[in-house]
């Protein structure tokens, strides 16, 4: 069944092609929030000799057997609160290219505990020459200024590749529609003017200018 699965990405992977059938790069988290037990890869659901395993065999499936070479891997856990805890079941260097984390937003600790995370994890991935994202995360609820009081000064300090936040499709979880909408803008404004963010609009500019 699972090698079903994997004839199914494989195929889909290979379609993903730009207009002159050039492979597009991208990235591909599976297995995410290992150090949590939400799904049947967690921490105290499998070892992490199984969850190591089971990462070798996805991407050797995927890039030796079928030879898809277009692939990031990043190897994601939840909240951690050491480097010992984020790193359990590491599948290995030559299997990963992204250390990502994810951490949402659930009381004043916040910020103190994803400075504390992403430092570790980007000290670690500097160490590997790999990089790095807080792959998922949300605002605290009833906050009007959670991008420039929170987040923002917290990412500003590490070399973070990529910050998502989750989508606004459930509202009584964590999302980033603010309330109301109007602080929610004009927070989000200074966020994006920031000179430590990159949006598409300033990426494409940049490509832009490297080219000539």
């Amino acid at each position: 069944m699972f090698n079903t699965w994997l004839e199914r990405l494989a195929t889909f992977f290979t379609g993903l092609k730009d207009d002159n059938g050039t492979p597009i790069p991208f990235i591909f988290r599976p297995f995410h929030e290992h150090s949590g037990s939400f799904f049947w890869w967690g921490t105290n659901i499998c070892t992490d000799q199984e969850y190591s395993d089971l990462w070798r065999y996805t991407v050797n499936f995927l890039r030796d057997k079928k030879d898809i070479h277009n692939i990031l891997y990043a190897y994601n856990t939840d909240r951690v609160t050491s480097l010992e805890q984020y790193m359990r079941g590491y599948p290995g260097d030559d299997i990963i290219d992204m250390l990502s984390l994810d951490m949402y937003d659930r009381g004043e600790q916040f910020g103190g505990e994803l400075d504390t995370a992403l430092g570790f994890v980007t000290k670690e991935a500097i160490s590997r020459n790999k990089l790095t994202a807080l792959s998922e995360t949300g605002e605290r609820r009833g906050m009007n200024n959670w991008w420039s009081s929170v987040l923002l000064p917290v990412v500003s300090k590490y070399p973070v590749c990529y910050v998502l936040t989750w989508r606004d499709a459930f509202k009584t979880k964590f999302s980033v529609s603010g309330n109301p909408i109007k602080s929610f803008t004009d927070d989000f404004k200074y966020f994006y003017d920031s000179a430590r963010t990159l949006f598409l609009k300033k990426v494409r500019e940049a490509n832009i200018y490297k080219r000539k």
